[in-house]
């Protein structure tokens, strides 16, 4: 008996001893981490929205009284009275040409979908008002420009290199504007993603 105790106790010992023997002190190492972010959305200079010198005159009776810009091309489409149409009392003939749609170029850190909306701000005068607005991105077809930041219109922007929005927009006449060059009016095109 006296012989298995002294196994027991050797053996206890030699395992106490083992894990002493393959100790290793501890040591810290600093491992950087860094991270660079960038979700900024650049904006160029804006260039305005210009339709030119009209002929407007227009009678309460008019049941088209608009002239449409198309953000893809810059065309300008009379209602229902293009080259002068007279039978209801409405004129609209282009004198001098404009600079035709507005624009801006829209760069974003990497292709992403980009949500943009519009505000509609109107003429000082009352008699004119926008309507409708669309956009186009680098040329491509024209779009519905949403009013509704809840339901924005999306894009896909190309990243990196700039995509230029061209803007269009329905001006309304409800009356014979006097004969003045009218301003005031804009577009407020919000971007985000």
């Amino acid at each position: 008996m006296t012989k298995k105790l002294k196994l027991l106790a050797f053996t206890g010992a030699l395992a106490l001893a083992i894990p002493a023997a393959t100790h290793v002190s501890a040591q810290t190492v600093n491992v950087p981490v860094t991270i660079e972010t960038n979700s900024a959305i650049t904006l160029g200079t804006p260039v305005g929205i210009d339709f030119g010198e009209w002929l407007l005159v227009l009678s309460g009776d008019d049941v088209d009284n608009t002239l449409t810009m198309n953000a893809q091309d810059g065309t300008i489409t009379p209602g229902n009275n293009p080259g002068g149409d007279t039978t209801d009392n409405s004129i609209r003939q282009l004198i001098t040409a404009g600079d035709g749609t507005g624009s801006v170029d829209v760069t974003t850190p990497a292709s992403a979908t980009v949500s943009v909306s519009a505000e509609l701000n109107s003429f000082t005068e009352a008699t004119l008002d926008l309507s409708a607005p669309t956009f186009s991105v680098n040329g491509g077809a024209e779009s519905t420009l949403s009013t509704d930041n809840t339901t924005p219109s999306t894009f896909v922007s190309t990243g990196v290199t700039a995509d230029t929005l061209n803007f269009g927009v329905t001006l309304i006449a409800t009356g014979t504007p006097p004969d003045a060059e009218h301003g005031g009016a804009s577009i407020d095109v919000t971007f985000s993603y």
